[in-house]
């Protein structure tokens, strides 16, 4: 029994330092490195990450916001698929990258609320206020605004178009889906929406 235990203990132990060194793994590779910045909407602390390239002047300045997918950096900051490749685009074109973190609340869907409406405008707000925050924290003049969204991220992008349609120039929606029955949307104007999706996913 004493021989049994010492054998499941230090089974345990080996068990516990292998899930210690692939988390630190995770973390050293993955996590997110951009400088964050808190933004308050109404009662909530709201964080967000931003890359600014090296070009940017006070000239109108054009931003992208990246909607992530899966919790949306509730649980994390972590990095977005590619975000090397979207640095280089956005310092190759002048462009500011913005990452907004989801959170997850009891009545949204995941990290980011889907199916808006004026009873829970919380994540809008907060999108609102993150530009906002952008624009006083570099003493700047948005040009244009697009927002490109992941998975789940992919899905809220359609709120983008439905509630903030004056903010967005264009949205790009990358394996998800688009609402069937929203409950609230009545966009202001128009906005282009590429939408693009594999005919494989297992999962969407």
């Amino acid at each position: 029994m004493t021989k049994t235990l010492k054998i499941f203990g230090i089974s345990l132990l080996i068990g516990v330092g292998i899930m210690f060194v692939w988390w630190s793994y995770l973390q050293n590779k993955y996590s997110q490195y951009l400088p964050e910045f808190t933004v308050t909407v109404g009662s909530d602390q709201r964080r967000y990450h931003l890359y600014v390239p090296e070009t940017y002047d006070a000239k109108p300045q054009d931003i992208l916001v990246f909607f992530q997918g899966g919790n949306a950096g509730s649980d994390g900051a972590w990095l977005v698929p590619q975000q090397q490749r979207w640095e280089e685009l956005a310092a190759e074109r002048g462009i500011i990258l913005a990452i907004p973190q989801g959170k997850v609340y009891f009545h949204n869907e995941g990290a980011w609320q889907l199916n808006t409406h004026s009873g829970a405008m919380h994540d809008v707000k907060y999108i609102d206020a993150m530009l906002d925050d952008i624009l006083a924290k570099y003493e700047l003049e948005f040009g244009r605004v697009y927002g490109v969204g992941y998975s789940l991220g992919s899905m809220f992008a359609y709120e983008m178009a439905c509630h903030m349609s004056t903010h967005f120039a264009a949205l790009a929606s990358f394996s998800g889906t688009m609402p069937l029955s929203p409950r609230d949307c009545n966009p202001e104007s128009n906005v282009p929406i590429m939408h693009v999706h594999g005919v494989d996913d297992p999962v969407i």
